[in-house]
């Protein structure tokens, strides 16, 4: 009898620690899936991109805080909240979203548009995938960004890889002046491809290194936020032209990085043609200065004789003259005195143009 109770003694401990044993694994494991379930939780409610849980007519079961201020809702107002209603994808049905959940397809469109509660359209990509039990279709997780942001900045890019395609030289470097990008106009300009300029220092590509620029363009890009000047530059081929040289400086606050933008332009023709036109304008007035010297000397030998010829009719006066002929005196002495004012008016007139061109 007392054998009998003594082991029903340790079998009922056996049990008593098998129970407790049981117990502090369930304890743990419900420690372990609360500690799950507070990171997923953490996790979705942190995640950047809006979360949604659908069910199979594609209303919403459940929304995180990201997709509740896409949406401009709260998770409270969500009951008649049709999602499938509010996207729109190119050349998709919405309501044949709805029976892609309950056929258990998963589908996603990189561009299409969210329609938010106040009638706004912004871009978004999307992901739907279903959530299944026992082969049953439950409904579906729905993962969606907006990328307004992105589309902003892909645009910017677009034009600002159309601007590089300008027939003007452009180049950016770093802080140093390593070439970090060329466009086609600047290897086309100094007789070059771009697999030998990248990584190159600028100023060893568009000038000597042992010349005077290229201390000063390596200087301007240390100790200047922005400059240009008039430069004459050399091509690969040895070449040297006159060139315009600008260096802006652009800082990156986000990722703390300065780079420069250079801009050259060839302008060997527009000196040419200044060159042309002063030199045009230097013949125009050495031939006006020949012009107003001749006069001046052409004048002055004119007048030499007619001062003979005006002093001759005065004798002529002081004879006898009859009428007719005292009358073609005094016509030739007024024609003669006409005749001198305008030279005397040319004479001067020439001083004063020869005297401003000396």
């Amino acid at each position: 009898m007392t054998l009998l109770f003594s082991l029903i003694v340790r079998r009922r401990e056996t049990l008593h620690g098998l129970v407790q044993q049981r117990t502090a694994e369930l304890n743990n494991a419900r420690v372990r899936l609360w500690s799950l379930q507070r990171k997923l939780s953490l996790i979705v409610d942190n995640a950047g991109d809006a979360i949604f849980g659908v069910n199979c007519q594609g209303k919403l079961s459940f929304i995180n805080p990201s997709a509740q201020t896409l949406l401009d809702v709260s998770a409270d107002n969500t009951d008649e909240f049709v999602l499938f209603e509010r996207l729109q994808m190119p050349h998709k049905d919405p309501h044949k979203f709805a029976e892609l959940i309950r056929n258990g397809q998963a589908f996603r469109c990189n561009v299409g548009h969210l329609l938010k509660q106040g009638g706004d359209a912004i871009p978004v990509t999307f992901s739907c995938n279903p959530i299944s039990e026992n082969g049953r279709t439950l409904g579906a997780v729905v993962t969606l960004s907006d990328i307004s942001e992105r589309q902003h900045m892909e645009q910017r890019m677009r034009i600002a890889s159309r601007a590089f395609e300008t027939p003007e030289a452009l180049v950016i470097t770093d802080r140093d002046g390593q070439i970090l990008i060329v466009n086609a106009a600047f290897c086309d300009m100094f007789k070059t491809s771009q697999s030998k300029v990248r990584e190159a220092m600028v100023q060893q590509v568009i000038s000597d290194p042992q010349s005077e620029l290229h201390s000063r363009v390596r200087n301007g890009l240390r100790d200047h936020t922005h400059y240009s000047e008039e430069v004459t530059l050399q091509r690969r081929n040895g070449e040297a032209f006159m060139a315009w040289l600008r260096v802006a400086k652009v800082h990156d606050e986000v990722l703390n990085q300065t780079n420069f933008v250079i801009h050259v332009a060839d302008i060997s023709e527009r000196i040419r043609q200044r060159q042309e036109l002063e030199k045009a304008r230097d013949d125009a007035e050495r031939a006006s200065k020949i012009k107003s010297e001749f006069l001046a000397v052409m004048s002055h030998e004119i007048r030499t004789p007619l001062h003979g010829v005006m002093g001759l009719m005065e004798l002529l006066e002081d004879t006898d003259l009859n009428i007719q002929q005292q009358h073609y005196l005094e016509t030739a002495q007024s024609s003669g005195q006409a005749l001198l004012d305008l030279i005397n008016d040319i004479l001067d007139y020439s001083k004063v143009e020869a005297t401003s061109y000396s």
